[in-house]
């Protein structure tokens, strides 16, 4: 088999690389740095990273990746759905995270975030029952997560830390948070910045902890990113809580629920791994060089504007919108920028 040569287009090391590097595994794999776009190699991946927007090759990069026809590129972090997606025309199969309908077109395929690095996972599950912790969140304070605490702040056996960024406070130490992590049964996750998606769904599997989806407004996410999943989910973090109390009562409905839900993701893991290397061997023959030119060939960042404020509006319940307001209000008014939802294994952060 030959190796899949993946080409960073961008300064440093994203943490969504070994994601990534599993969901390849199977095949060799080689990596460089090309952040200044200097040449292009037939076949290979090509990452961008979308967190501050796309970066721009130059033309004489883009047409060379053209003529090579085979070409991937994986397009990550792109949370707030702001990229340059005319992008994507240029190459001959699509890799992205974050879920948005209107870019499900042939020759793109969105993959779950992930879990990030450095998990420090047990060598053997502990059943969810004979956990420490019934349930446990950790993370920076947002509107969405305030909402949590006060609904969830009754919940027996719970562990609860969401400092304010606003006021200085810390978050929680790595190693305790690992620790929390791996001795919990449920693992609440609340929408991040903009999105429901957040690191925390998917390492909470990572640790045997079985998520908690939100589900604002009655929209499943998730089922639309992966289909049919056994993933609780609730409107409100009310009926999540009646429904972990309930749980937490009854032991072995708790163990075949974790049983169930690490079933599955053992085997989504898979399936997402032969999934993306399908998805990588069609368009490396070709099958979607047309159907990506005629999406994105002509794709306008302004006219995109109101698909991406919709698609928004669906990941915010009422309370998480009025937060987003303040903030875009506060940032009008001259406040200083706070930095985003921080994750704890984000020694930068």
């Amino acid at each position: 088999m030959q190796p899949l040569e993946i080409v960073r287009c961008y300064e440093g090391r994203l943490v969504e690389e070994e994601w990534l590097t599993t969901l390849l595994g199977g095949r060799p794999l080689s990596w460089r740095d090309d952040p200044a776009f200097v040449r292009v190699t037939s076949g290979a991946l090509y990452v961008f990273a979308g967190a501050l927007g796309t970066a721009a090759p130059p033309a004489a990069w883009l047409e060379a990746v053209e003529r090579a026809g085979d070409c991937g590129m994986a397009h990550l972090g792109d949370e707030f759905l702001r990229g340059n997606y005319r992008l994507y025309a240029s190459f001959g199969w699509v890799l992205r995270n974050y879920h948005a309908p209107w870019l499900d077109t042939p020759g793109v395929l969105t993959f779950p975030l992930g879990f990030p690095p450095g998990l420090n996972r047990a060598d053997t599950v502990k059943p969810a029952s004979k956990r420490a912790h019934l349930w446990a969140f950790i993370g920076l304070r947002n509107a969405a997560r305030a909402a949590l605490a006060r609904e969830m702040g009754e919940t027996p056996r719970g562990f609860l830390a969401i400092p304010d960024a606003h006021r200085g406070e810390p978050l929680l130490p790595r190693e305790r948070y690992v620790e929390v992590m791996r001795d919990a049964s449920f693992a609440p996750a609340p929408m991040g910045n903009v999105v429901i998606e957040t690191w925390r769904f998917w390492e909470a599997l990572e640790y045997g902890a079985i998520p908690i989806a939100p589900h604002p407004n009655g929209f499943d996410y998730y089922r639309a990113l992966l289909g049919p999943h056994p993933i609780p989910g609730f409107r409100t973090w009310r009926e999540a809580r009646e429904f972990i109390a309930r749980m937490g009562e009854d032991f072995d409905a708790l163990d075949a629920l974790q049983k169930e839900v690490l079933e599955w993701w053992a085997t989504e893991k898979l399936r997402w791994a032969a999934k993306i290397g399908a998805h990588m061997e069609a368009g490396q023959a070709g099958a979607f060089r047309a159907p990506l030119r005629r999406a994105y060939g002509a794709f306008s960042t302004t006219a995109n504007q109101p698909r991406r404020l919709a698609e928004f509006l669906r990941h915010h319940d009422a309370t998480a919108l009025a937060g987003r307001i303040g903030i875009v209000a506060k940032r009008l008014a001259g406040a200083p920028k706070v930095r985003g939802v921080a994750h704890p294994l984000d020694a930068k952060r």
